[in-house]
């Protein structure tokens, strides 16, 4: 066999290993069968800190096939932010890809080793306010400086959340880092679009009528 016939061997061979490792790449990805779903109430106002006030995201994650881990609790990190959607998610401001927030749903696991289950769990006050705390946020395409000022331009926008699993088992700190390559990955899931409207600055005050 030439050199030159090895070599285009050789080339397969590692074509071949490429595309197997690819191919193996997303069975190992995810732990869990897992969805998260994302509701925001209105009013949609441009001040920023509105949305992490108390009841106004609404958001649900299931787990589904716990039964094949036979695991007491699912330990899990999350990322949250908000993002502009009428100009392909310029702005984007949320919980930065260095940290993640470390939620822990316990699960029923019975003593005869039968499958156990997640009940479904609600983020709660605690969680959002933990998610988007603001010494953890990232701002893309606006600065922290133009939203104290001027709130978030009008248009459309989403809330979403990206979930991994909390390989390292936070438990002296809120915040976990990244999880290494391969470990369970899901989302992102989004909110239904909402629009921002213009904020009424500079309105008039109305009469005082004085009888």
């Amino acid at each position: 066999m030439t050199t030159h016939k090895i070599k285009q061997v050789a080339a397969r061979l590692l074509l071949a290993a490429l595309a197997a490792m690819m191919a193996i790449g997303p069975v190992r990805a995810q732990t869990y069968t897992l969805n998260q779903s994302v509701q925001v109430l209105p009013p949609y106002t441009n001040k920023l800190s509105d949305y992490f006030a108390p009841g106004k995201i609404i958001s649900t994650i299931t787990i589904s096939d716990a039964a094949s881990h036979n695991r007491p609790e699912a330990r899990l990190a999350i990322r949250g932010y908000i993002q502009s959607v009428d100009n392909d998610g310029a702005i984007q401001i949320g919980t930065n890809e260095q940290m993640r927030y470390p939620v822990i749903i316990r699960g029923t696991v019975p003593p005869t080793g039968a499958p156990g289950t997640f009940p479904p769990y609600t983020l709660t006050y605690h969680d959002i306010q933990g998610i988007f705390t603001e010494r953890a946020l990232s701002y893309q395409g606006i600065t922290r400086e133009q939203v104290t000022r001027d709130g978030l331009p009008a248009g459309m926008y989403r809330i979403c959340f990206e979930i991994t699993d909390d390989v390292y088992r936070a438990s002296d700190t809120n915040f976990t880092r990244p999880q290494p390559a391969g470990q369970g990955s899901y989302g992102p899931f989004c909110s239904a679009p909402f629009t921002i409207t213009p904020a009424m600055a500079g309105e008039a005050e109305p009469p005082i009528i004085i009888n």
